[in-house]
């Protein structure tokens, strides 16, 4: 019976990173990229990595309008950092979509709505939040 939200998040340009500066570069910016998530949420929120540079958070407690402000807080500090590793600097953005459970949502037609809004916040121009749709009815 309690609110939560679901934020699945991308890290942009992933690949790129691997490919420019080697996996033990690409495995730095997911610790840092971990670090930051561990850093913006509170000890009850649940983390996890879905796979590759995916990961889900699950937001309780606060409505959509909270849950958009400690995500774009997320986003921003992750993107104010540099990465060092390897004589390599780099930043990292990420994206992400989130959506708030409702009655009668499922555990699949919430990821769903999330990936829906982290498709759309890829697509225009990564390093955003974008809200999953209201649904009718």
């Amino acid at each position: 019976g309690q609110t939560f939200n679901l934020l699945l998040i991308d890290l942009d340009h992933f690949k790129k990173i691997n490919d420019n500066y080697g996996h033990a570069s690409g495995d730095e910016a997911l610790r840092y990229a971990s670090q930051c998530v561990r850093d913006a949420v509170r000890d009850y929120d649940i983390f996890g990595r879905v796979g590759g540079e995916e990961f889900a958070l699950v937001l309780s407690g606060i409505d959509q309008a909270q849950a958009l402000q400690v995500c774009n807080r997320l986003r921003e500090t992750m993107a104010a950092g540099t990465i060092s590793h390897n004589k390599h600097h780099f930043g990292l953005t990420m994206s992400g979509g989130l959506a708030t459970a409702r009655a009668g949502d499922t555990v699949t037609s919430l990821l769903s709505d999330a990936d829906a809004a982290l498709y759309r916040a890829k697509k225009a121009g990564r390093n955003r939040i974008e809200l999953a749709e209201e649904k009718a009815g």
